[in-house]
């Protein structure tokens, strides 16, 4: 396989592209909407070499807030909303509510949307360790979650189980290979 066009655009916004070597992954989100949609409308992609050809997955997630912690944000501030760009070194392999997920280590800014208009406010961030995690929605594979409710204050959400264990099993090739446990996540913008 050629080199993943979504890598181009990654570059074209000024971000690094991690191509050292077999299982040196790119984390990579693009959000389709500046609406909270409430659904699974966005894009998770890992793009890596394996026996040094090109590998690229693409799975659907939410990168913003399900409806129910916009209209009832955890802080007075408004629902976090992950700031477009590249955050490195920023999670780590760890847990969210008690399973393997990627775990916020490092500070990222968010947009904080308090108005509760649905759509997402770009007037209002602050930085900081959030809980920005990047974790599943149901655990079910029988009972794929359609609506994101629930499961995102703010995290990057991907929406099937499956898809999920793929991403957690290429983040362990990755600290087998490199032996190092921080994950580099890009989140873009269409």
């Amino acid at each position: 396989m050629s080199r993943p066009a979504i890598l181009d655009r990654v570059e074209a916004a000024g971000y690094a592209v991690f191509d050292a070597g077999d299982y040196d992954l790119n984390l990579i989100g693009v959000r389709v909407s500046q609406q909270f949609s409430n659904t699974f409308n966005d894009e998770f992609h890992i793009c890596y070499l394996e026996n040094g050809q090109w590998q690229h997955l693409q799975f659907p997630c939410t990168t913003d807030a399900g409806t129910y912690w916009v209209l009832k944000p955890h802080r007075v501030e408004g629902t976090a909303v992950l700031k477009a760009g590249q955050w490195r070194g920023c999670w780590t392999l760890g847990k969210h509510k008690g399973y393997e997920a990627l775990q916020q280590i490092k500070p990222v800014t968010v947009w904080r949307d308090a108005n509760r208009d649905m759509e997402i406010d770009h007037d209002s961030s602050q930085t900081g360790v959030f809980g920005i995690n990047i974790h599943r929605a149901n655990s079910n594979p029988e009972a794929i979650s359609m609506r994101v409710n629930k499961w995102s204050a703010g995290c990057q959400v991907i929406q099937h189980p499956k898809d999920f264990e793929v991403l957690i099993h290429l983040c362990k090739k990755q600290i087998q290979q490199w032996n190092w446990n921080t994950f580099t996540y890009t989140l873009l913008e269409d």
